[in-house]
């Protein structure tokens, strides 16, 4: 609050005291300028803090508009895309989520979790095929445990919803095989 006031009068006295049409006097202005911008401009971090306190609040709404102000100054920001996208997929805004989950794969292809995420959705959708695939890619980029019993376990959903039981009994079994391997460490 006090900042606008500190630039108002810092603008007055370098208006003041150097010449009108100085190189000192340019200079000074487009670094306060500067200083002004970077000084209100809140950081993707600090937006994503406030999104993630409004998903908490449940008000999914608000929460997107902060990760669409994040991606407006920032297209490349893959988290925001993703945890957009999860915010359309909690509010049935299906090709949204989709559209989000796919740009966030074409920023960063390595990223299993994107192809996690995804492969719910096209679960979600009985898209079972798809779902296989894009867990089978999150299955060859996850790197912990935890990630690739979860793709496992899903991966065998889908293979039950297309009636593959034997496949699915496959994906349960190695799903179990890491889930006590765990236990026991």
């Amino acid at each position: 609050v006090q900042q606008p006031c500190l630039i108002i009068a810092a603008t007055a006295s370098i208006t003041e005291h150097t010449n009108r049409n100085s190189p000192m006097r340019t200079v000074l202005l487009l670094l306060l300028m500067f200083f002004a911008v970077v000084s209100f401009a809140q950081s993707a971090e600090e937006l994503t803090k406030t999104a993630y306190d409004l998903e908490n609040e449940k008000k999914y709404e608000e929460a997107i508009e902060i990760y669409s102000k994040i991606l407006r100054k920032d297209s490349s920001h893959y988290h925001s895309y993703v945890n957009r996208a999860l915010l359309f997929d909690r509010l049935d805004k299906i090709q949204n989520a989709y559209d989000d989950y796919t740009k966030a794969i074409q920023l960063h292809p390595d990223s299993a979790v994107a192809y996690h995420y995804r492969a719910i959705l096209f679960y979600r959708m009985t898209y079972s095929e798809e779902a296989i695939l894009d867990n089978t890619r999150a299955l060859e980029l996850a790197t912990n445990d935890s990630l690739r019993m979860v793709c496992f376990s899903n991966r065998g959903n889908a293979r039950q919803q297309k009636r593959d039981f034997q496949g699915a009994f496959e994906d349960y079994t190695r799903a179990y095989l890491i889930d006590t391997s765990s236990i026991a460490t």
